[in-house]
């Protein structure tokens, strides 16, 4: 048994380096380097294969519509949905969206403050975001991303806005909250930014395509944020077949996991070959530089990598749910008392400077939004599986 995985890391590795050779010269080079630094080529495998949930709310007649949730736990007031993931590194919150077109979740204009939000749009309509701070509208479309750096405070919402040519018949979201390191430093000016699919990076590696959405991969870098959080998103689509690819993880990253959003197909992952499906998760060791994937079924695959370098247990972080919204800090009192500052004055939180040295920060951080005359390339947004039927079902507006 020993010998046998031993020969599939091996068959594996050299399936990787003739791989980056072909379509990356220059980083199989830099890769090769650092295998003969470190000596040593290791293989991820999945822990733990884990169901996305229902957070409550969601009734019977929305079983195919609404949210589904990867990634989250309860607050410090026990708030929020139990589950068996509640964080991976430096990722606290990780929901798939499903919505007829011209919907969006039912939480209006509500605060967040400390971390990192990531509003990813799949498919369907285009958002609409507003936010307390600026006062004025943006839109974020179809197949690009969100992303909101909250601060010191923000009140914010997004409503849908289907001015795109998108035909589906619904809006597929994926949201993801991250703690931008509020230990290491505390911006004060909140950010948002957005990117249409063009601006965000296209991997081709033979037929499996990857975009790029945080972090650095194959000698590209995403133009969204970070911070001080070390983290890697990846939205990677395989072809069906039986064929193995390979997707490089840092070593240095010791949180991962997989995710399969919905008409995401099947495939099998790791040195074991870990069946995962649609709507879960998989959880990937903390250790190893690589992992193998390959379709499981005649239709093509499509999942997303998070992987982060999680932060030191002395930078403990305090999540309080409230109002729709939720608000990240260093401690418990610290928490607290921003969810009172949004109680006490929700129009004004977190507009607590004056409106000079605001746009003064603004151009210090290059806060500039595409221009209309760079429209995204249809050619870039991934083809999605017809969903067969299934969201033929009745959605009521209650829910």
């Amino acid at each position: 048994q020993i010998r046998h995985r031993s020969s599939c890391a091996c068959r594996i590795s050299i399936r990787l380096l003739h791989s980056l050779s072909m379509n990356f010269p220059l980083v199989s080079f830099v890769f090769l380097c650092s295998l003969i630094q470190t000596k040593s080529v290791s293989s991820r495998h999945v822990q733990d294969v884990i169901r996305a949930i229902s957070p409550p709310g969601v009734g019977p007649r929305s079983e195919e519509f609404g949210p589904r949730r990867a990634l989250g736990s309860t607050d410090i007031d026990g708030r929020g949905v139990q589950h068996t993931v509640s964080v991976c590194g430096p990722f606290m919150f990780l929901e798939d969206a499903l919505l007829p077109r011209g919907k969006m979740p039912p939480l209006g204009k509500h605060p967040h403050a400390g971390l990192c939000t990531a509003t990813i749009l799949l498919r369907g309509d285009s958002i609409k975001h507003w936010d307390n701070i600026r006062d004025i509208e943006e839109t974020a479309k179809s197949g690009g991303v969100l992303c909101l750096h909250s601060a010191g405070g923000i009140v914010h919402s997004e409503e849908a806005h289907d001015e795109d040519k998108d035909e589906s018949s619904f809006t597929h979201i994926l949201y993801v909250w991250f703690d931008p390191g509020i230990h290491r430093s505390q911006l004060m000016f909140p950010r948002i930014e957005i990117f249409e699919p063009c601006q965000l990076p296209m991997i081709q590696e033979r037929d499996m395509r990857i975009r790029l959405f945080m972090g650095s991969y194959m000698g590209r870098t995403s133009p969204v944020s970070t911070y001080d959080a070390d983290i890697l998103v990846l939205d990677c689509h395989l072809p069906p077949g039986e064929e193995e690819h390979v997707i490089l993880i840092p070593s240095r990253m010791d949180a991962a996991i997989v995710f399969i959003p919905r008409f995401g197909g099947s495939g099998y992952f790791g040195g074991s070959r870990t069946p995962i499906s649609e709507l879960e998760t998989g959880m990937l060791s903390a250790t190893g530089n690589f992992m193998s994937v390959r379709s499981a079924s005649s239709l093509s695959l499509h999942f997303f990598l998070l992987a982060g370098k999680s932060f030191s247990l002395e930078e403990r972080t305090f999540l309080l749910t409230g109002h729709s919204g939720a608000v990240l800090a260093t401690s418990e009192e610290k928490a607290r008392s921003l969810m009172e500052d949004f109680e006490r004055d929700p129009d004004n939180f977190g507009n607590f400077f004056d409106e000079e040295a605001w746009h003064k920060k603004n151009e210090e951080l290059d806060m500039s939004y595409p221009e209309e005359s760079s429209p995204p390339s249809l050619t870039d947004i991934p083809d999605f599986p017809d969903p067969g039927g299934r969201l033929n079902v009745t959605y009521d507006d209650s829910e």
